[in-house]
């Protein structure tokens, strides 16, 4: 399943971004936009501002996918790659003889060969298929917890019980006394509840998830 994160639609420009979260973890920016064939603007400026998104999502996502697409008439696609970095996925004429429709990635081992497609619809534009190429590899992280369970809750209680705290009250300041009966009680917790560290990937079900299928267990 796909998670919308983020969408923004542009208001000098016919454009939309979004940002989703792909089942293997993986943060993807979908730019689409309508570059029409006669346009007020300066079409530097509508350069700078997809090369702008772009960048301002890898900064933040290094690993990440970025898309873009559209109708984009006669831009000019050299220029667009020089200033992004992405390569064009269609080599076909979407329209006449002219690609007016094209995407655009930074990842383009991540796709296949892009193919028309014909519309069940008042077009005279040819549709477009990219299909997926390379699967992304599950983000994979190592998360620690400590180990809560009964009997080491008991043994915690126990050994509050049984410690002497009379260290603490033989310091001369306060700030001592409290630095002692700090340190005392993060041993006692290190001891009594250990950290565990697990690997889990983007794949692996959470938490809670986990608890509510054993509890169903448990009651069948």
């Amino acid at each position: 399943n796909l998670e919308v994160i983020r969408v923004f639609r542009e208001t000098e420009f016919e454009m939309i971004s979004i940002i989703l979260i792909l089942p293997t973890g993986h943060k993807m920016l979908v730019i689409g936009a309508y570059h029409p064939s006669r346009f007020s603007y300066d079409e530097t400026d509508f350069l700078n501002r997809i090369v702008e998104v772009g960048d301002d999502f890898l900064d933040i996502n290094p690993n990440g996918l970025v898309l873009f697409g559209g109708d984009i008439n006669h831009l000019n696609v050299s220029q667009l790659s020089t200033m992004s970095g992405m390569l064009p996925l269609v080599d076909f004429p979407t329209r006449g003889q002219a690609i007016l429709d094209n995407c655009f990635t930074n990842r383009p081992e991540l796709f296949n060969k892009a193919y028309p497609l014909h519309i069940q619809m008042k077009t005279d534009h040819l549709g477009v298929i990219i299909p997926a190429g390379i699967k992304l590899k599950p983000l994979r992280t190592k998360i620690s917890f400590r180990d809560y369970r009964a009997q080491n809750k008991v043994k915690f209680q126990k050994k509050l019980a049984e410690k002497s705290w009379s260290e603490g009250t033989s310091m001369e300041t306060v700030e001592e006394a409290t630095k002692v009966l700090e340190n005392t009680i993060h041993n006692m917790i290190d001891q009594c509840f250990p950290k565990k560290t697990v690997t889990l990937s983007t794949r692996d079900m959470d938490v809670s998830t986990l608890k509510i299928l054993n509890k169903k267990k448990i009651k069948g």
